[in-house]
């Protein structure tokens, strides 16, 4: 009788000490296995606290991602669909797609890529035929592949970086 006790007497201090259901479910496994003796149990519940303890004030990490793609991935993009266009001494409003400096300095109207944010960057509403006027849209008369789009929002979303 005495390790039910325990472990429900630890289970309700556990409660009240916001500790999260993993070590809960911990302390519950402990006493179990520890019925035959009720110090048994107390050292194994002090233990689990200890131990939710030190998960409980370590720093969070933030999980690695792979970095997101470079302007190398949607140059290609650029190429074969803008640079008609956007490109030489006098590119269509100011805007060059030749090279990544260029795209970063942006048009007559100043930036068209918010780094990080595609639903910002005029050069994602252009490409999604989203603009109020109509004849901003690119490429003019039809829309790129899916894939393309998916390509070029996920390198604005990723920071539109250069390497």
């Amino acid at each position: 009788m005495a390790p039910q006790f325990v472990t429900q007497g630890a289970i309700n201090a556990m409660r009240t000490e916001r500790i999260d259901s993993r070590n809960l479910l911990a302390v519950r496994i402990v006493c179990f296995v520890m019925q035959a003796s009720s110090i048994s149990a107390v050292l194994a519940v002090a233990g689990v606290f200890a131990v939710s303890y030190a998960f409980a004030h370590q720093e969070h990490v933030k999980p690695m991602r792979a970095p997101g793609p470079s302007y190398a991935a949607v140059a290609p993009i650029f190429k074969q669909n803008c640079v008609g266009c956007h490109s030489g001494p006098h590119p269509k409003n100011g805007l060059d797609l030749t090279s990544y400096a260029s795209i970063m300095k942006g048009d007559h109207d100043g930036k068209v890529i918010v780094p990080g944010n595609p639903a910002r960057s005029r050069l994602s509403e252009a490409i999604h035929h989203s603009l109020k006027k109509p004849l901003d849209s690119m490429p003019p008369g039809r829309t790129l592949k899916k894939a393309e789009i998916f390509r070029i929002d996920n390198w604005i979303s990723s920071g539109a970086k250069e390497k």
